[in-house]
């Protein structure tokens, strides 16, 4: 990586998202060929999503907006829940 005047800044956020997505694609490929098991936390990203976000969400959304939200939510808050599920139970 090029460093000094073609550095990191909100001017060319392209090449920082860039550089950003470079580096970890590079932290995956060293991961996925370290030969030891790698301690690590876990999220509950169902409870992190239903229970923290969504409430956030629906407390800044526009009345109309919000009934919108909530029937899409509905229909698939099942498979939601079902998906995320999974992420914590892989690998």
């Amino acid at each position: 990586m090029r460093r000094g005047a073609n550095c990191l800044t909100r001017k060319n956020v392209h090449h920082t998202h860039e550089h950003l997505g470079a580096a970890i694609a590079r932290l995956h490929a060293a991961l996925s060929t370290y030969p030891g098991v790698i301690t690590s936390w876990t999220m509950d990203l169902t409870t992190r999503v239903f229970d923290d976000a969504i409430p956030v969400i629906r407390a800044h959304l526009p009345d109309e907006k919000r009934g919108r939200f909530d029937r899409i939510l509905e229909e698939t808050e099942h498979e939601m829940r079902t998906a995320l599920a999974s992420l914590l139970h892989s690998g």
